[in-house]
């Protein structure tokens, strides 16, 4: 049976989703295995050779492999302080972004450039989506509402997870979009696997309505927040050049060197001394030259040997 667990989806509609300003009535929603299969089923609803996806640039690398395999086009945008930079001159029917808090530079999408972006997508007529994996890692400062609950016009397609914070093995979450989109993932999903666990589902479900959920969410954050600081002073003290203003929020640090800086040699010297440090993909750095088809098989490969 290709069925959600009702007490799950009530849950979100409800409780969860709400606390982040959405409105989205059951019919909205659609558990998934996980952001990535959510992408997956998107992608296949959305996607061919003849469409194309725009995305942010750095960006998330499996976004940018899962369109790919639909043959669809890429266009990557830049990424500063205030986040993506569109350019909506540029021919695309979908923008993947990641406002809250961009992987991987953690900025959070200026207010301006939401509004802009809101704009755009009514007046071209693309889909934005909006992938919210972390915008409950809040630090300082109150959280940025999504996309979603300023979209007028229901062009913003809502994922959201629950691997960050309870358990990256916990493979759950959620797409909230228009009912006929819903109605379409919903078939191809059952094509794929049926649908996700259905004890893990309950046993969800149970845990946001019985309170623990957000309770654990708030003791979560304030244990991050104390980690985030205990990082932020060590990176104050022992770097040897300014690594800039702390992040508001998320679960990474993304710190720029100077010319001549060997993320590698660095990481490799942290481990040693016990400190895991994640120098970004090498790929990420083709992400605006060359073909699609090139850029891919250079990240396949650049992984495929991390």
């Amino acid at each position: 049976v290709d069925a959600h667990d009702p007490l799950l989806v009530e849950a979100l509609s409800n409780l969860v989703l709400p606390a982040k300003g959405i409105s989205a009535a059951p019919e909205q929603i659609l558990i998934t295995g996980g952001v990535q299969q959510a992408l997956t089923l998107l992608s296949g609803a959305l996607l061919d050779s003849g469409r194309t996806m725009a995305m942010e640039s750095p960006g998330y690398i499996d976004a940018a492999r899962i369109a790919h395999r639909t043959g669809a086009g890429i266009h990557f945008f830049p990424v500063d302080q205030g986040g993506v930079l569109p350019d909506y001159s540029s021919d695309f029917d979908l923008l993947y972004v990641t406002p809250s808090h961009q992987h991987p530079t953690n900025v959070t999408l200026r207010a301006d450039r939401r509004r802009e972006m809101l704009r755009q997508a009514a007046i071209k007529d693309f889909l934005i989506i909006e992938d919210d994996f972390d915008s409950e890692i809040r630090y300082r400062g109150s959280p940025t509402p999504p996309l979603r609950a300023t979209d007028r016009s229901g062009r913003v397609v809502y994922l959201g997870t629950f691997s960050k914070f309870l358990a990256p093995a916990l493979r759950l979450g959620y797409v909230v979009g228009e009912p006929h989109l819903i109605e379409e993932l919903r078939e191809r999903r059952y094509l794929s696997n049926k649908h996700p666990s259905g004890s893990e589902q309950r046993a969800l479900g149970l845990f946001i309505t019985s309170g623990d959920y957000h309770q654990s969410l708030r003791k979560h954050r304030v244990d991050l927040k104390r980690k985030w600081e205990t990082v932020a002073k060590a990176l104050e003290e022992h770097f040897p050049w300014p690594v800039g203003e702390p992040p508001s929020g998320g679960l990474s640090y993304w710190i720029t060197g100077p010319a001549g800086f060997d993320a590698e040699r660095m990481a490799t010297r942290a481990r040693e001394l016990g400190v895991l440090v994640l120098p970004i993909e090498a790929a990420l750095k083709t992400l605006t030259y060359g073909s699609t088809r090139e850029i891919l098989r250079k990240v396949d490969l650049q992984l495929g040997a991390a």
